[in-house]
């Protein structure tokens, strides 16, 4: 039986009153593992980055200037 069967049999032999609470840690269960994944992949980009920093520069200019644009638009409208 995997895991997922084993889970799901546990599930439906869990009385009613208890599901909510099963429920709301697998939720959270799932955001930390989503989190920690998120912090690799941001960490990762870090890293590349680092080796890179005439593309850092880039991506901080174009964000700069994104921004001034958002700015000036919201003052015209």
């Amino acid at each position: 039986m995997t895991p997922k069967q084993q889970l799901i049999k546990e599930i439906d032999d869990t009385p009613t009153a208890i599901i909510p609470d099963v429920l709301n840690y697998l939720r959270f269960l799932k955001a930390q593992r989503l989190a920690k994944q998120s912090k690799r992949d941001v960490m990762q980009f870090a890293g590349m980055l680092a080796d890179r920093v005439d593309l850092a520069d880039g991506i901080i200019e174009d964000a700069k200037q994104s921004r001034q644009m958002d700015l000036a638009s919201e003052r015209e409208a």
